[in-house]
């Protein structure tokens, strides 16, 4: 297999999340940017509660969700040639295990690109690889989810799912990364710029499933799901949309991938 160039991406300025903060009482006790968020801390919980957490689950302290995503890209035993963090401003951390990323700064004279694809559209230059993988940010990936999209063969494929999360109940459909071969370069760009210029047709902000849809040969818009290039991890994997999300969620999705960090597990 080819090296691959890996890019996650931890733009957006997050509002709904930061409002979410303030209005809960969290603002300052948790990151303003979600991809920052460390596993297994949950402030939410009591002293006792997070030092049964801390015993239990001590080696993998401290650890970013994007930080441990970067560590599961790296012991995936894929060949990778480079790995980039992408966001609006140089607001990354490298590991302290020593582990090495490249930061690509998106930030236009200080502001940011726009929606996700539009982060996307911006970066394709450095799709230099024969294969790219784009792995957003603020997902917790199980090891299981990682392989599935790292070592897929097909032109283009998506990770993610189209019910409820089986392990948490989190009932909405998401899309957590995707992975594209070289000779879909140009679609992919394609469909990006027509649905990020200046006055395109569209009624709101063009997501990950506007992509999905189209290199389904769908409209954009449309509430269809072609299982052919959809891989579904059936696992814990999941990101966080809101702080009322994490207030239900966090718990079960630290105790799960801190779990899956466990060696030999």
């Amino acid at each position: 297999m080819k090296p691959i160039r890996v890019f996650i991406m931890t733009g957006g300025e997050g509002s709904r999340w930061t409002e979410g903060l303030v209005r809960h009482g969290l603002y300052g006790k948790l990151p303003p940017w979600k991809h920052a968020m460390i596993i297994g801390n949950m402030p939410s919980l009591s002293v006792i509660q997070q030092a049964i957490m801390n015993s239990i689950f001590s080696s993998s302290a401290e650890e970013t969700i994007y930080h441990r995503t970067i560590r599961m890209v790296i012991e995936a035993g894929v060949a990778i040639e480079e790995i980039m963090v992408v966001g609006p401003r140089p607001m990354w951390k490298q590991p302290k295990d020593g582990r090495q990323f490249k930061g690509v700064d998106i930030s236009i004279d200080g502001e940011e690109p726009g929606p996700l694809l539009e982060g996307i559209k911006t970066v394709m230059p450095l799709w230099e690889a024969d294969r790219t993988i784009v792995l957003l940010g603020d997902v917790v990936f199980s090891y299981k989810a990682l392989d599935l999209i790292m070592s897929t063969q097909q032109p283009v494929a998506f990770l993610g799912r189209t019910g409820p999360n089986p392990v948490t109940g989190k009932e909405a459909a998401e899309l957590f990364a995707f992975s594209v071969s070289r000779e879909m370069y140009d679609t992919v760009y394609h469909h990006c710029a027509k649905m990020t210029y200046h006055g395109a047709p569209i009624k709101y902000p063009p997501k990950l499933w506007s992509l999905y849809r189209l290199m389904c040969g769908f409209k954009h818009d449309e509430y269809r799901y072609e299982d052919e290039i959809l891989l579904d991890p059936e696992d814990y994997t999941d990101d966080l949309d809101s702080v009322e999300e994490y207030k239900e969620f966090w718990l079960w999705m630290c105790a799960e991938a801190l779990s899956d960090n466990a060696p030999n597990s």
